[in-house]
């Protein structure tokens, strides 16, 4: 990834926290995510979905152990389509390759559906559309007084 496609994908991620993040996003540490996410030796990547070269989705995947064993997984970390390109095919594209790189290595791939803002039943379709098992996870938060 060059320091030109880790500003873009920053960006990206900047707008994902505006919209679905539950405590102040800071840019610096989006960024050193980012770059301890690529940099560490076989932890994980990003992949890019572009259209006419701008960036338009973002995945981040994670080579990471279960918290609960001494087996490892692939794990999405961030995952984000911008809201102009969305009911499109940039998320099924982004969570085919992911589905690819987890194939390859012999490895689970999990993902995280869960946005505060979608509408209610929509999380449940896409995983359907997209023929994921869900695990069980809900997600929820006590917000400070």
């Amino acid at each position: 990834m060059s320091d030109q496609d880790a500003i873009e994908v920053h960006k990206l991620l900047m707008l994902m926290g505006d919209e679905v993040a539950v405590a102040p996003v800071d840019p610096v540490v989006v960024m050193e995510d980012i770059y301890n996410l690529i940099n560490a030796d076989n932890r994980g990547a990003f992949l890019m979905a572009t259209r006419e070269g701008k960036l338009v989705g973002v995945m981040g995947l994670e080579n990471t152990r279960y918290r609960y064993s001494k087996e490892y997984c692939i794990r999405e970390v961030y995952l984000f389509v911008h809201p102009d390109h969305r009911n499109g095919d940039v998320l099924g594209a982004l969570l085919a390759e992911a589905r690819a790189i987890a194939d390859m290595v012999g490895k689970e791939l999990y993902v995280t559906i869960a946005n505060p803002n979608r509408r209610r039943g929509r999380t449940e379709k896409v995983a359907s559309l997209l023929r994921y098992q869900p695990v069980g996870s809900i997600y929820a938060l006590h917000p400070r007084n």
